[in-house]
C-alpha cells in the first residue's frame, strides 16, 4: 500500500486546555481566560452531558484576569442530536451568543481565529447561563502556534 498521508499528533502540534473541567453548571459557568498572544486560533469543544438550554458566549479582553471584558461574535457548528457525530453547517453567531438544545449527550464547535480579536485584546473565554442544572465541559485547543516546542508553554496565566 502507498504511502498514506500522515495525520496531526494533537498533543505535539497544539495546546489543549482543559477550560472548564466538566461540571453542573446551574446558572452560570465560565472557562479559563486564554492568552492568545502566541496562537493564531483557537476552537473550543462545548461539551454538554445532561442538556437545559444552555446560552454560550464567547468574550475577550485586555487582561487575564477579565480586564476589558466585552462579548465578541464567532462562529460555530452545532451537534444537537443526543449522542451524534454530525455537525451542522458552519453558523455565525451575534455577541448574544448561542442557545444549546435540550437534548443530552451534545456538542457545540466553536471556532475563532486570532486576527478577530480587536486590537489590545489578546485574551478570550466561553461563559454560559442556564435556567437549571446542565451538566457542561469546555476544552480549548490552540494551534497556529509562532513558536512551536515540545512542552508548550501555559496559556491560561
Amino acid at each position: 500500500m502507498g504511502g498514506a498521508a500522515k495525520g496531526t499528533e494533537i498533543a505535539q502540534e497544539m495546546h489543549i486546555v482543559n477550560a472548564l473541567p466538566p461540571v453542573d453548571i446551574a446558572g452560570s459557568g465560565t472557562s479559563d481566560w486564554i492568552h492568545m498572544e502566541n496562537a493564531s486560533h483557537i476552537t473550543f469543544l462545548v461539551m454538554q452531558g445532561v442538556g437545559s438550554v444552555a446560552t454560550v458566549t464567547v468574550n475577550n479582553a485586555t487582561g487575564s484576569g477579565g480586564t476589558g471584558t466585552a462579548t465578541m461574535a464567532f462562529d460555530y457548528y452545532l451537534e444537537t442530536a443526543a449522542n451524534g457525530d454530525t455537525l451542522g453547517n458552519k453558523t455565525a453567531a451575534t455577541t448574544a451568543g448561542v442557545a444549546l438544545n435540550t437534548n443530552d449527550d451534545t456538542m457545540m464547535i466553536i471556532e475563532v481565529d486570532a486576527s478577530q480579536l480587536p486590537d489590545g485584546s489578546k485574551w478570550i473565554n466561553v461563559t454560559t447561563t442556564t435556567a437549571s442544572a446542565s451538566l457542561l465541559g469546555i476544552t480549548a485547543i490552540l494551534s497556529g502556534y509562532r513558536y512551536q516546542q515540545e512542552n508548550t508553554i501555559t496559556a491560561i496565566v
